[in-house]
């Protein structure tokens, strides 16, 4: 539906839009943690006298049958015990939290079955706590439904850490054993050296390898942030400088095909290492009549870095394709303080064979997803200019992100084409007209 969608969209306003679908890779990524019971934590907002400004609220769905999902915007249920009525509104709730502590809540509003409770004061409730109406002794219920969470584990330098071979949900460090972790991809572990630097969750976490043993590869954390990191599931793993040696398309790549070449125009090439991997993507989609599709190699290791002059030449003359700088990954293979230098290598490669190149990850980030942006992030998106196409990522605020982008893209041309300089005529004493009133870019 949602190529349709922008196919429609590009006949209707007569703008070509091409269609990119990325094939996921070999995403080698921490598996999961066990869930604990759910909790809700009810804060009211205190001035800096501990005075009362806004009490706490919570929504939940009264009923005599437990359910099995929630309502949208409702954090709870309240299971009524048989023969209870209904809270009604004004009607205070006393109740005993998770810690056993007295608590009050009072029925704010009651909407169909939903009723809004607040509170006055600071509390914790997880399934199974039970609340009775002050006024109407007969009103009893317990709170259920609580959606359950996910503990992470908490990382210091010097600890260690299990990368299972197996799968199934890690733990925490308990009685001598070190704190344990699956991987999604399990055959990697097999083929990491001691010795191997490992990073975790885009770098925010190092470690080593320190011996293989029957369950996994046994690491030793080397870096975190001050006090410590917390590792959740589904965090990027990475090891710099280490060939894997995994096929070049998964069987999920392969069944995605299948779907994509229909519907896109380009497919995205994640992980590609080397001039097998992409004689190997040409070969599939031969197979599956998909010689049409242009192929963007996304460059996000190492490996494919050192690799890419026979990459391009594995495909040059037989596949439209292009280049995806992979900023994310790529900084956490290659090091932050060369991925300056490596960037600008891949353009001026790309530049030599005539290939359009995107420039991705995190340009505009506070922009998209916070709705403020950084001043560095200008820079980063005015360095942009160089590639034919720049990629944003996804956020509430992505359509004032693309026009910021738009407006820094076209003042910025008249400056700069790909990695040559315009040399354009400085307004300093040509015009009287400050840079405010300058004339605005289309839009």
């Amino acid at each position: 539906r949602l190529a349709e969608q922008v196919r429609t969209a590009s006949r209707d306003t007569g703008q070509p839009c091409r269609i990119l679908a990325d094939l996921a890779g070999h995403k080698i990524r921490t598996g999961p943690l066990p869930d604990a019971p759910g909790v809700i934590h009810l804060r009211p907002e205190r001035d800096r006298l501990g005075r009362l400004l806004e009490p706490a609220r919570m929504t939940a769905m009264a009923c005599h049958q437990a359910s099995s999902s929630l309502p949208s915007g409702v954090d709870c249920l309240l299971l009524l015990v048989s023969g209870s009525a209904m809270p009604q509104q004004g009607e205070d709730l006393l109740c005993h939290d998770a810690r056993g502590k007295e608590r009050v809540l009072v029925v704010e509003r009651v909407e169909n079955e939903v009723i809004t409770l607040q509170a006055t004061q600071g509390c914790y409730f997880t399934a199974g706590n039970r609340c009775q109406s002050r006024r109407r002794r007969h009103v009893q219920g317990y709170f259920a439904g609580i959606p359950q969470s996910v503990v992470p584990l908490h990382l210091e330098i010097g600890d260690s850490l299990l990368l299972q071979s197996q799968g199934g949900p890690g733990g925490p460090a308990l009685n001598g054993r070190p704190a344990r972790i699956s991987c999604t991809v399990p055959e990697v572990i097999p083929q990491l050296p001691i010795g191997q630097q490992v990073w975790v969750d885009d770098g925010k976490i190092a470690a080593v390898v320190l011996e293989q043993t029957s369950e996994g590869a046994l690491l030793r954390i080397t870096k975190t942030k001050p006090g410590g990191a917390r590792l959740l599931p589904d965090r990027g793993l990475n090891f710099p400088g280490l060939a894997l040696e995994l096929p070049a398309l998964s069987a999920k790549d392969l069944d995605d095909l299948g779907t994509i070449i229909p519907l896109a125009d380009l497919v995205g090439f994640s992980f590609v290492e080397n001039a097998g991997n992409m004689r190997s993507m040409l070969e599939a989609l031969r197979q599956r009549q998909g010689e049409h599709l242009g192929v963007i190699a996304k460059i996000e290791t190492a490996s494919a870095f050192h690799h890419l002059p026979e990459i391009l030449l594995a495909a040059l003359g037989r596949q439209p394709m292009g280049v995806m700088i992979a900023r994310g990954d790529l900084a956490v293979e290659v090091g932050p303080e060369r991925l300056a230098e490596v960037q600008e290598e891949i353009l001026w490669l790309a530049e030599a064979a005539h290939l359009p190149v995107i420039w991705a990850t995190q340009v505009l980030e506070q922009l998209t997803k916070k709705g403020v942006i950084s001043r560095p992030e200008f820079t980063d998106a005015a360095m942009g200019v160089r590639a034919e196409c720049v990629m944003l990522n996804k956020g509430p605020y992505a359509v004032e992100a693309v026009h910021t982008l738009n407006d820094i893209l076209t003042r910025m041309q008249a400056h700069q084409h790909k990695k040559f300089s315009q040399l354009r005529a400085l307004h300093w004493g040509a015009t009287e007209e400050p840079p405010d009133q300058w004339p605005e870019p289309p839009r």
